[in-house]
């Protein structure tokens, strides 16, 4: 045996009712594989995850020194908006910081990729936004679908189609998505 080291994503807290609280995944566990692959960066782990997205996965947890096989659902990942230039597009449409957009004009958006090839699809025309949104204009908490015609100013080639509209934008964190706070450590071992 040498010494050696594997990276891992340590969960901290799990949202309750989330597919991670679903699937059996709680706080403490190290998440050590998913799809079969072993963690070997944090990168690597949410990449892996998020090519899971809509669909059910295998994810391998070392919990009190045991590996336990949980199925995973993960969902649909979005495009969530972070902040709303005044007089935008976005604005006029009224989209607002935490929307999560789905698709845009019946295309599907589900990274920043896609997102903006769906704005530039959609360039000179108004369309319609679907997207959820989580807290209503009461302050109450939901997750309803809506919709809205957004009209997409002519994006040029060289234009930024995501700063066209007036947002600044990410996608979900996968991890997030499935309910699960977590930490990235390395920790050092003895492998063979």
């Amino acid at each position: 045996m040498s010494e050696g080291t594997r990276s891992t994503v340590s969960v901290y807290g799990v949202t309750a009712n989330s597919p991670a609280a679903n699937a059996g995944i709680r706080s403490g566990d190290r998440i050590v594989a998913i799809n079969g692959v072993r963690i070997d960066a944090a990168q690597q782990a949410q990449s892996l995850l998020a090519s899971a997205a809509g669909s059910t996965v295998p994810v391998t947890v070392l919990r009190d020194g045991k590996e336990t096989a949980i199925s995973l659902a993960v969902p649909e990942l979005t495009i969530r908006i972070a902040a709303v230039a005044s007089g935008s597009a976005a604005a006029k449409a009224e989209l607002y910081p935490g929307d999560r957009i789905t698709s845009i004009g019946g295309m599907k958006v589900s990274d920043g990729v896609s997102f903006q090839q769906a704005l530039i699809a959609a360039s000179g025309k108004t369309v319609q936004v679907e997207f959820f949104r989580n807290v209503s204009e009461d302050g109450s908490v939901t997750n309803k679908k809506l919709t809205t015609a957004l009209a997409v100013p002519d994006i040029g080639g060289n234009d930024n189609p995501i700063a066209a509209i007036g947002v600044n934008a990410a996608q979900d964190n996968p991890f997030a998505v499935v309910g699960t706070d977590i930490s990235y450590q390395y920790v050092f071992e003895r492998v063979s």
